[in-house]
This record gives structure tokens, C-alpha cells and sequence, in this order.
């Protein structure tokens, strides 16, 4: 079973609004990376871009890279190497529990529309049309690109532009659909599936505003 804790930006090093403030986790076993999920202010962080873990045998060590306020709820769901809470696959890796990271999901996402788009026909001047198919209320982790995103500063995206955290079971998360958020649309451009243990325990959808 997955470990989560939670704590506020009070709880690391440094001073409210500091950069790579340093949060100390009450882990007794080595964390493993892949699975380790870090929330902030109801946003899923990007590793190495939004932070970085040191993975101890305890009291593991994640450090985030841009600002951290002292009111900024923390929450950490991770698992760690080893039998101890469960019986481990072949790799010693424990499969990262996915009804925990959805109900993350259902408690701390936004609601969002997902708009599915098939080319399916064209008018008389020969160009495509566009069928859509939404399904609204769905829940993701959302998060707001900023100037001091990888993605934005390679060029890929613009500030404003959003990565949504879907459950690795939602549908219709692929290229060219869209997702409406705050009363704007914006258009998947690349998903990331997120998983461990051959198993899908989140999507990652980066897309650009409409």
C-alpha cells in the first residue's frame, strides 16, 4: 500500500516564498521514484522541473525548485522498495496502489470538460468538418505553465498553458482532443502515461489554450 503525507510549506526549510525549500518525508524504507506523486495548492508537480527527491532508507528529502509559500497545503503519496507493506513483484518494487492516486484525484482535482474530436466529413469546398462528443464533470490535477517551466523555456509551450492529471483509466486523453477549464479550452498536444508495474496509475495531457 502507498504512504501519503501531508504537511504545509511551513514544514520545510527556508522562508515563505523561497526557492528550493526542502521538505524532510517520515519514510522508514528507501522511496521509490517511480510512482512518487508530489502535490502542492491542488497541482500535481513535474519531477526534476517542480522538484527533486533524495531517496533514503529514511527520511527521504524532496527539494522545490521554484517558490513555496508557508499556506501551501503539501501532499506526498509515494511507495517504498522492499516487503514491508506488502508483498513485492519480482523487480522488490510494490505496485503503487491506483485507487489511492484516484481518489486524490477525485478529492483534490478541478472539474474539467473533455471534448473528443472526429474528422469525419468535409463541406463542399472540400475542407474537413468536425464532429465533438463531451463529457463534463470529470476530475484532473491541474497546472498553470509559468515562465520557469522546462516547456516553456524550450519553446514548446507559452505561460498560461496547462498540464492536466487525469486517472489512468480516463478516456478519450489523446492528441487533438480538447479540455475545457475556468471557461477556456485548450488542446492536447502530447500525453504521458505515468505508470508502474506494467499497470497505468495516471495520464498527462499538455495542451496549448485555444
Amino acid at each position: 500500500m502507498p504512504t501519503t503525507e501531508s504537511y504545509t510549506g511551513a514544514n520545510c526549510t527556508g522562508s515563505s516564498g523561497d526557492t528550493n525549500r526542502v521538505l524532510t518525508l517520515s519514510n522508514t524504507r528507501t522511496t521509490i521514484g517511480n510512482g512518487l506523486i508530489v502535490i502542492v495548492a491542488n497541482n500535481a508537480l513535474h519531477p526534476t522541473t517542480d522538484f527533486t527527491v533524495s531517496h533514503k532508507s529514511a527520511s527521504s528529502t524532496i527539494t522545490f525548485v521554484n517558490s513555496l509559500w508557508n499556506d501551501q497545503n503539501i501532499t506526498v503519496i509515494y511507495n517504498v522498495a522492499g516487503a514491508e507493506q506488502g508483498t513485492a513483484g519480482a523487480s522488490g518494487i510494490i505496485p503503487l496502489d491506483t485507487q489511492a492516486i484516484n481518489n486524490e484525484i477525485d478529492y483534490f482535482g478541478s472539474t474539467v470538460t473533455i471534448r473528443a474530436v472526429t474528422d469525419d466529413s468535409y463541406s463542399k469546398w472540400g475542407d474537413p468538418t468536425e464532429s465533438t462528443s463531451d463529457n463534463s464533470n470529470v476530475k484532473a490535477m491541474v497546472q498553470v505553465l509559468s515562465q520557469e517551466d522546462n516547456l516553456v523555456k524550450e519553446g514548446i509551450f507559452q505561460n498560461g498553458d496547462k498540464v492536466f492529471w487525469f486517472k489512468g483509466n480516463q478516456g478519450n486523453i489523446s492528441r487533438g482532443n480538447r479540455i475545457q477549464h475556468s471557461s477556456k479550452w485548450y488542446e492536447i498536444t502530447r500525453v504521458v502515461e505515468h505508470t508502474t508495474a506494467d499497470i497505468t496509475y495516471a495520464l498527462e495531457a499538455q495542451t496549448k489554450k485555444v
